[in-house]
């Protein structure tokens, strides 16, 4: 049970590393060092990084390879200039053996100095924003930016102006100055001690901000009154600001501006501070920057609806509804190449041992694995959906990371089916009695649960979208009934196989029969492996297993099924068989047969009833059938974005972004068809294999629409200038799939694939969306509304 709880533990210390960014893990401070009256001054930013980080110095370690430098960039650089480059302290430099690099770097705290050359006889504030990266000891790094403002005094300063005194260092005395009294000096060390942070955020109010500001004492620094600290804005700015008011998360304004850059200002802090026992007053300046605006972010997206003609009447689901409906999709995830291979293995697993073990024992296990699969399912996926979002169901489906781990998970089950090794719990959790077997046997079923989940969540990632989408939402309730009723579909099955894993060591023959039952799924195990091994391949587009070269794959692996099966393949662990019974004749006589169904494909034939397994016909060299079909040329003119890794099927010539393909829309005068589709989309697949490859339907895609095919899974980075801020989840969205994901679930409350929109050139609905349905006479009429309805718009 300690394992288990240490498991469950790290998995959510996970889960929450990875929803924290950079500025989780760093402080920073903003300083200015500048002489009354000089027109020069030194910005001095110091990164301060929490315990086991570290980050980099602003020269980059190599042109080619090493980590993030630290950058600094400036909004308005028209009121100074830099002099020389920055200056680091707290550095050091050591050769990286896994970059292979040398590479600068500061532990804990790190400053950096710039010379600046004031323009401006007014005082000013500089703004601007940091791009830099900080790592953990043990080796995982996180990028992130942060904005910056620092408030210099204006060239015709003279020595009599008072300076910021929060923004200058304490000086050494000289001969021309004379030693400041102690009280001054008192003052000075407290300014050291104290630190304002600020966040500012969008209201719902056009041209309105929420500014907080909370303070950051060192341990020895208190607050007299908080509630008698005076914040006021100091000399001139566009910004308006609001009575600031103390409250729970801080001294809170609305600030109100009228333009379309975002300016800085100087904001004045007076309070009285208690340090060591000595009460004093301190004043300092804050310099902000509107910059600096977190933009809305969860919930505020505007889905388009539907309400003209044939528009569909959905209502909020009923509890009851949303269970049912969850329930029936967990019924046909079971159906899925993740989950469906997974039940032999669960019998296999609990038939060990199984003549040994009481029945109530059994029962008490077999309970336990449903539980268990139930309540990771609900208590990890709902953290999930809460702390990553919907789009995590995606980045699970088509990242490389848990496919390439899954296709190994399968070829080792594969291999142990066939009889390389066999996959047993350790002889000391066997040989126990039924007490001390109880402890070691929870661990086991336990991780035999996991198993299950993590591998049939990547297949199940789409079906359980919708469920996740009301979690990013704000949702809780929803997603935590809709993963309970999913699981439980799930886990029934398992469930009962568990509790009766003699159903099959009672058949007769049992040993030899469940040996070769054993074999023929290490055989299936292969094949379906590749699925996963493909989706990564098509998602960052390796090219290893194209269309043909998973079909070859495919049929060597059952020819050599049909061949084990009529006895001309025999393994070390096989029993003898002087003769092939009927029923194996049977099924080697469909496995051949299959085998000649898959022949044809290796030169583009579409095999519809596979079309969900296969990788896309666009990635089949030889396309013979492609040739003879021929390929669409209602197509403007002009290159296509990302023709040259992204592809349509059935020679449809359309697109891959948007914008291209609204400016074809706009100059053909037709509505646009949007695929939100993926790599790894078994549905799509199908969904193109037997519903677009209808006559009737290809030709209305055609000739009727412009067709745009938005890759909600693909990982191609975009150039920095195309990336932006999520209204879903608030983060940085970089890749072609991020960014197309985002803008279905923005859109259009979905995040599953395939998902169909016909729009107009306004960008309005001209139907109800469509998703999974393979009905071609519903498809037909989808499309057929859009068209009318565009045309009577007009």
């Amino acid at each position: 049970m300690k394992k288990l709880l240490s498991l469950l533990t790290l998995l959510f210390m996970i889960g929450g590393l990875f929803a924290q960014g950079a500025n989780d893990y760093t402080k920073w401070r903003f300083t200015v060092e500048q002489k009354p009256g000089s027109n020069e001054a030194i910005l001095v930013t110091k990164a301060i990084t929490d315990e086991g980080w570290h980050g980099y110095s602003s020269v980059p370690a190599s042109e080619f390879s090493g980590p993030l430098p630290t950058e600094f960039s400036y909004d308005d650089a028209s009121k100074f200039e830099l002099v020389g480059a920055i200056e680091e302290i707290g550095f050091h430099t050591h050769y990286d053996e896994i970059q292979e690099v040398d590479v600068t770097e500061f532990d804990h705290e790190g400053i950096f100095k710039q010379k600046i050359k004031i323009n401006s006889s007014e005082d000013f504030v500089i703004t601007g924003s940091i791009s830099y990266m900080v790592c953990e000891s043990g080796g995982m790094c996180i990028p992130g930016d942060k904005t910056f403002a620092f408030s210099v005094k204006g060239v015709k300063a003279t020595a009599s102006v008072e300076t910021t005194k929060a923004d200058t260092p304490k000086e050494e005395p000289s001969i021309e100055e004379p030693i400041q009294e102690a009280t001054e000096e008192a003052t000075v060390s407290i300014q050291d001690l104290v630190f304002w942070e600020y966040k500012i955020f969008e209201t719902v109010e056009d041209k309105e901000y929420e500014i907080i500001l909370t303070p950051d004492f060192e341990d020895s620094v208190s607050i007299v009154d908080p509630s008698k600290v005076s914040i006021a804005k100091s000399g001139d700015s566009p910004l308006e600001f609001s009575e600031f008011k103390a409250t729970d998360k801080g001294y809170v304004s609305i600030i109100k501006f009228e333009g379309k850059e975002e300016p800085g200002a100087l904001l004045n802090i007076k309070f009285d501070v208690n340090h060591k026992g000595a009460q004093s007053t301190v004043e300092q300046e804050l310099p902000i920057a509107l910059a600096s605006t977190v933009r809305l972010t969860k919930g505020n997206c505007e889905p388009k609806t539907y309400e003209g003609i044939g528009a569909s009447n959905e209502v909020k689901k009923s509890y009851i509804e949303l269970f049912v409906g969850a329930f029936l999709a967990g019924l046909i995830a079971l159906l899925t190449p993740c989950v469906f291979p997974m039940i032999p293995m669960t019998v296999t697993f609990f038939m060990k041992g199984a003549e040994t073990t009481s029945k109530a024992a059994g029962i008490r296990k077999a309970l336990l694995f449903g539980f268990s699969i139930i309540g990771i399912y609900t208590i990890i996926g709902t953290i999930v959906a809460v702390l990553f979002g919907a789009a995590f169901a995606n980045w699970l489906a088509t990242h490389w990371v848990p496919n390439i781990l899954f296709f190994l998970i399968f070829m080792v089950f594969a291999a142990s089916f066939l009889g390389l090794f066999e996959i047993r719990l350790p002889s000391s959790m066997v040989n126990k009695a039924d007490a001390q077997a109880d402890k070691g046997g929870l661990t086991g079923i336990f991780f035999m649960a996991l198993t299950l989940v993590l591998v049939s969540f990547s297949c199940t990632g789409p079906i359980v979208g919708s469920i996740l989408i009301s979690a990013a939402q704000g949702g809780v309730i929803e997603p935590m009934l809709g993963m309970f009723a999913f699981s439980f579909a799930i886990a029934l099955p398992f469930t009962l196989f568990a509790i009766f894993p003699n159903w099959l060591s009672k058949l007769p023959q049992s040993g030899g029969w469940l040996n070769s039952v054993k074999v023929v799924l290490g055989f299936v195990e292969i094949a379906l492996g590749l699925k996963f091994l493909s989706v990564a391949d098509q998602t960052y587009h390796w090219g290893i297993l194209d269309r043909e070269v998973y079909i070859a794959l495919w049929i060597v692996v059952f020819t050599l099924m049909g061949f084990y099966l009529i006895g001309k393949i025999k393994f070390s662990h096989d029993s003898d068989m002087p003769y092939v019974k009927v029923p194996r004749l049977f099924m080697g006589i469909a496995v051949f047969s299959f085998v000649v169904y898959l022949t044809p494909g290796l030169i583009g034939h579409p095999l519809k009833a596979l079309s969900g397994y296969l990788p896309p016909m666009s990635t089949h060299d030889f396309d013979l059938m492609g040739a003879i079909n021929g390929t669409d040329e209602y197509q403007c003119e002009g290159d296509v974005l990302y023709s040259d890794f992204l592809h349509l099927p059935h020679g449809i010539a359309g697109y891959f972004d948007l914008d291209q393909a609204k400016a074809c829309a706009a100059a053909q005068d037709k509505p646009v068809f949007i695929d939100f589709t993926g790599h790894g989309c078994v549905n799509c697949r199908e969904m193109e294999a037997k519903v677009w490859s209808d006559p009737e339907v290809l030709k209305l895609l055609k000739e009727e629409f412009v067709v745009v095919a938005l890759y909600c899974d693909d990982k191609t980075v975009l150039p920095e200038d195309k990336w932006y801020e999520s209204k879903v989840d608030g983060k940085m969205k970089k890749t072609i799939g991020d960014q197309n994901l985002d803008f279905q679930i923005c859109n259009f409350d979905n995040n599953a694939q395939p998902l169909y929109v016909t729009l107009d050139q306004d960008g309005d609905l001209l139907a109800s969306p469509v998703a999974y349905d393979t009905d071609v006479e519903n498809f037909k009429t989808f499309l057929k509304l859009a068209i009318s309805n565009y045309k009577m718009n007009k």
